[in-house]
């Protein structure tokens, strides 16, 4: 599946899905070591990943396999 772009550019969807993850990860590591004056290693952390329960197994695994590819 692929997403487009308001220029008509296509991108994997998840390759979409993987920026969107890193990018929050990211933010909140930042924020993170922003409040806390220090950095934090992001092996430290726990991360869930929750997902509407009427989603389909599909779209559950396509959501899994994003996330597990964000280092």
């Amino acid at each position: 599946m692929k997403c487009k772009d308001i220029r008509g550019r296509e991108l994997e969807a998840i390759k979409v899905f993987e920026h969107c993850i890193r990018f929050l990860k990211d933010q909140m590591l930042e924020d993170i070591s922003t409040r806390l004056l220090g950095t934090v290693d992001s092996d430290d952390i726990e991360y869930v990943l929750t997902v509407p329960a009427i989603w389909g197994d599909k779209a559950k695994m396509f959501m899994r396999e994003a996330a597990s590819n964000v280092s």
